[in-house]
């Protein structure tokens, strides 16, 4: 009996001897693991970054002006010239523009010596600081003036619409009016004239439809420049909701595209 309760003892032992060599073994792979794991390699590999440039971060206190972020930068003046700061307050463009606007879609228009262009989030002219004029973008296009006349480029700074018009407007569900010695027309994004120059007036394309005067009366053609509703109003509104305001012999209603009376008929 006693020979076997030694047995069992040794066996006891035995057993406690290998389970704890298993724990010595976890535990040093885990010091290990913890050991050679390194938070920065492993960010390296998943957020890779770009070589940034060297960057001037001043006192917010040393601005003039410090306006609201948009697209990650704040336009910023100093000694009466703008830049732009990035959201870490370090000037990603020193201030050396006469004027500045925000950042939209990845481009700003800048000014310097009374010329405009836009540049990107670089600081590198997209558009050169060449034009007098430069609209904002609309449907991919601005105008711009040379010698007083104007034109449209797109965001690539090609002149895509040769400055030749003494007037023009914005892009509207992708026609643009455009004036030329008192006569107004349109013209679509590749410049064709879609309208003879022949109104004296025209009206921004809304719902497809755009009023235009001809002969001191209002009518409306459509986006391939079919005069379909007649010349017969004194005043002529944008279509809103199928419906446009107009007025003849000084009472006011409305129409709807086919140019019949719909709601506060005379």
């Amino acid at each position: 009996m006693k020979y076997l309760i030694q047995l069992l003892i040794y066996k006891i032992l035995i057993i406690s001897i290998l389970a704890g060599c298993g724990n010595s073994k976890s535990l040093r792979e885990d010091t290990l693991d913890t050991k050679n794991f390194d938070i920065s390699d492993t960010a390296q590999l998943t957020n890779p970054t770009a070589p940034r440039r060297n960057l001037t971060k001043r006192d917010r206190k040393e601005y003039e002006d410090i306006d609201i972020y948009r697209e990650g930068f704040a336009r910023v003046r100093l000694k009466n010239k703008f830049g732009f700061i990035n959201d870490q307050g370090e000037e990603a463009i020193s201030p050396q523009y006469e004027t500045a606007e925000r950042f939209k879609d990845s481009l700003a228009k800048v000014s310097l010596a009374g010329k405009y262009g836009y540049i990107n989030y670089e600081g590198e002219a997209v558009i050169a600081l060449k034009y007098p004029q430069l609209g904002d973008f609309k449907e991919d296009m601005a105008f711009f003036t040379q010698k007083g006349k104007y034109g449209f480029l797109n965001k690539k700074g090609k002149e895509i619409i040769e400055p030749t018009y003494d007037w023009l407007g914005n892009f509207v569900e992708g026609l643009a009016k455009v004036e030329l010695e008192g006569k107004w027309g349109f013209v679509d994004s590749t410049g064709k004239e879609i309208t003879k120059l022949e109104y004296e007036g025209a009206r921004d394309f809304s719902e497809g439809l755009a009023g235009v005067m001809y002969r001191q009366k209002w009518g409306y053609v459509d986006s391939k420049g079919k005069l379909v509703i007649p010349y017969l109003y004194d005043q002529a509104l944008d279509f809103k909701k199928n419906e446009a305001r107009v007025t003849l012999q000084e009472k006011t209603f409305f129409i709807n595209r086919q140019g019949k009376c719909v709601k506060k008929c005379p």
